[in-house]
């Protein structure tokens, strides 16, 4: 919209250069938006990390869904393979997905949990309309 403003515009104005390049930038339209896609993209990867956990999809197609549901666009089989060459990842945190190990797999194997056995872990939880903690102590 913004081109095709300064086109006309340029038609007009001397002063004005139809081949101006316009770039627009601006900032997240609400942090309660970014808490709402967090929170799902969270809730999504788990469900999909429990289908490679039953060995029902891959490590891309684990990868790809994970991606297209945040929102992002990468390329899956160069983060493959940039996954191959990193560290090893630091043992599962409290309320994070599972990882497993299959035939074929990427993914190390499974990391023994460093939580104290007996204790609770409650995950805060975020509400989506207001982005607001619903249940933080």
């Amino acid at each position: 919209m913004a081109q095709v403003v300064l086109t006309r515009r340029a038609t007009v104005d001397s002063r004005v250069s139809p081949k101006t390049e316009i770039s627009v930038k601006g900032t997240d339209i609400s942090a309660r938006d970014n808490a709402a896609l967090a929170t799902a993209a969270n809730m999504i990867v788990v469900a999909f990390a429990n289908l490679r956990g039953r060995g029902l999809i891959d490590d891309a197609e684990l990868l790809r869904l994970a991606y297209r549901f945040a929102g992002e666009v990468t390329d899956v089989e160069d983060m493959l393979r940039r996954g191959q060459v990193a560290p090893p990842v630091p043992p599962e945190q409290p309320g994070s997905a599972p990882r497993t190990s299959h035939p074929g797999s990427t993914l190390p194997p499974a990391q023994p949990s460093n939580n104290p056995p007996n204790i609770k872990v409650n995950p805060i939880k975020i509400n989506p309309g207001t982005g607001e903690p619903t249940n933080a102590e």
